[in-house]
């Protein structure tokens, strides 16, 4: 037993001794490599918040960046409006005559196209009561034309007074004007033709096929489209500023932004009173971005009031949990997320009161990819993202 113990002792005298021994050169050499594994941790500290993102992946998706810079940024009211058809541009097509309305070749519908002059419908009135009211025109127009034509021959040789010519030569003229106001459209053995004075779309559509209508009423509506109008309520307490309204932006239900500088738009006018606590504020512009007449939109009134400020892209914006974001790049291919607080917004750009200095090289397009990058899964023991 006394020679196992001496056997174990020896042992661990002979394995804890030459570490003992070497202690200080492997001291020396941890202390070295504790230098070094903190300087890559310092390092990654250094880069913790950078995104990188090279730059074939930047032409990929499309990233896009220009310097911060301060600009005039108009006060924006934020309101609603109705998109309408400008003057002019629009045409109701109402019924001369009574009788039984009956589409030409094909059924027509809401948005169908029409070319000026184009046969669309003719009323059929041959079952009126009371008879043909063309037929009945007609007739009266040809006795009229009879009665004042000889009552021409007659004032020649003094035969009737000058009174009697004059009330034949009325009578003549309104008969004529009946009956060419029933036939201004043209008159066939089908029927009296309606048809468009101008090319468009049909925009509405009154009556059915085989209806009965009444001289007067309401066809449908022919509209062209070129032209838009936008109407804008203004709430009655921003009156004092209805004056130096300069333009505007709307945002469309789709959420498609329009900036009416772009489509050859106008403010048309403002109003001096309000009616039911709203100031109608009206604009014109081009319709080349399919929006719709009839629909509703938001509105952001842009008045003469300006300061110069930071204002960037709405696109450039990303949101986490309430927290606002924007992208900025700081190598060739690394970029660095700061939060921000924003301002007024005229539905194209919005203000940046904090987060955002002068000269830092801001993110415009492509800021989701950016995002989606940053929050990607990042392997243990680094913070760099890739």
């Amino acid at each position: 037993m006394k020679k196992t113990i001496a056997i174990l002792l020896a042992s661990a005298v002979c394995i804890t001794f030459p570490a003992c021994h070497n202690g200080h050169n492997h001291e020396g050499e941890d202390h070295e490599h504790s230098e070094h594994e903190m300087g890559h941790i310092n390092e990654h500290e250094a880069h913790a918040d950078e995104i990188v993102f090279d730059e074939h992946k930047q032409e990929r998706f499309g990233i896009e960046t220009r310097e911060v810079r301060k600009q005039a940024f108009s006060s924006i009211i934020r309101t609603g409006g109705e998109i309408l058809p400008a003057s002019g541009d629009e045409i109701t097509l109402s019924a001369t005559t009574s009788g039984v309305f009956h589409f030409k070749g094909k059924l027509l519908s809401e948005g169908s196209h029409v070319a000026k002059d184009a046969l669309i419908a003719v009323i059929n009135t041959q079952s009126v009561d009371g008879g043909d009211p063309v037929s009945k025109a007609k007739a009266a127009l040809e006795t009229a034309e009879k009665e004042y034509m000889r009552d021409t021959e007659l004032l020649k040789d003094n035969i009737i007074s000058l009174s009697h010519f004059e009330q034949s030569k009325l009578e003549y003229s309104q008969a004529k004007s009946v009956y060419e106001a029933l036939t201004r459209n043209g008159y066939g053995d089908s029927g009296l033709s309606v048809s468009s004075p101008m090319s468009g779309y049909i925009k509405t559509i009154y009556v059915s096929e085989g209806q009965y209508v009444n001289t007067g009423e309401v066809l449908a509506v022919v509209s062209q489209n070129r032209r838009l109008q936008i109407r804008a309520e203004l709430s009655e307490k921003y009156s004092s500023a209805a004056k130096d309204i300069v333009g505007a932006n709307i945002v469309t239900p789709e959420g498609k932004t329009v900036c009416l500088e772009d489509h050859n738009g106008r403010l048309l006018s403002y109003g001096r009173n309000a009616s039911d606590h709203f100031i109608p504020v009206s604009f014109e512009l081009d319709n080349n971005s399919d929006i719709i007449p009839g629909s509703y939109v938001e509105v952001y009134l842009k008045t003469r009031k300006s300061e110069d400020c930071i204002a960037v892209p709405l696109e450039s914006i990303v949101e986490s949990q309430g927290v606002y974001s924007v992208f900025v790049k700081i190598e060739d291919d690394a970029f660095m997320k700061k939060d921000v607080e924003l301002g007024m917004s005229d539905g194209v750009n919005v203000q940046i009161l904090n987060g955002l200095d002068e000269g830092e090289e801001l993110v415009t397009k492509g800021a989701m990819q950016i995002k989606l990058a940053s929050v990607s899964a990042v392997p243990s023991g680094h913070n760099h993202s890739h």
